[in-house]
């Protein structure tokens, strides 16, 4: 009678542990969807803006308006568009590191589940061993492929918020460049040699690959 009550006892056990890895899964998830919604504004931030100056867009007698006003709104595009892209990098790298986090929490249920001990205790400690190093080998294949999307999603999200610095870079390097242009163009003094020089650095920075 009593090895029967420890036998139904076992699926119920059994049953309420995997009640509990799907609790924190629910709970991981929703988590996750929660922490997006209230710091999405937190994971991107607007694009930056360069000075305002009359003198750039109508041009000077050294550089005509058109060459002037054509430089800068291709380097206006070409930073709103890194801005956004390092908005998207930085919100999942977000994403991965929390699944990375969910991830290591369900390894360690996993874990906790496959060292219980089973209800029956008949076979002394020998066959509570035996029975416990069964267990671990029909859990292990799903712990390796856990681990292994741990170090994905981690690998994944460092080379996203690699990714996310040098484009919030690049938009921050336009926009230094056109300050830096238009108080040239502005300056009276300034030589024609020096306003396209300046001007020509905002377009290469503008036509660069990448970000």
């Amino acid at each position: 009678m009593t090895s029967q009550g420890n036998e139904s006892g076992t699926p119920l056990k059994r049953n309420w542990q995997m009640r509990v890895l799907g609790a924190i899964v629910v709970f991981n998830t929703i988590a996750l969807a929660f922490l997006i919604g209230t710091k999405w504004r937190e994971l991107t931030r607007p694009a930056p803006k360069a000075l305002r100056s009359a003198t750039a867009f109508e041009g000077t007698a050294k550089i005509p308006a058109e060459e002037i006003s054509g430089a800068f709104n291709g380097a206006t595009k070409v930073k709103d568009d890194a801005n956004r892209n390092g908005n998207l990098w930085n919100s999942t790298a977000y994403v991965l590191d929390w699944i990375a986090f969910a991830l290591s929490t369900a390894i360690a249920a996993i874990a906790a589940y496959s060292g219980e001990p089973a209800a029956d205790n008949a076979g002394g400690a020998a066959a509570q061993l035996a029975q416990l190093r069964a267990r671990a080998r029909t859990k292990s294949w799903i712990v390796g492929i856990v681990a292994a999307a741990i170090s994905a999603s981690t690998a994944f999200g460092n080379q996203a918020h690699a990714e996310s610095k040098a484009a919030y870079k690049r938009a921050d390097d336009i926009v230094a460049a056109m300050d830096q242009t238009r108080m040239i163009i502005d300056n009276p003094a300034a030589t024609q040699t020096e306003q396209r020089r300046a001007l020509q650095k905002v377009i290469d920075l503008a036509s660069r690959t990448g970000g």
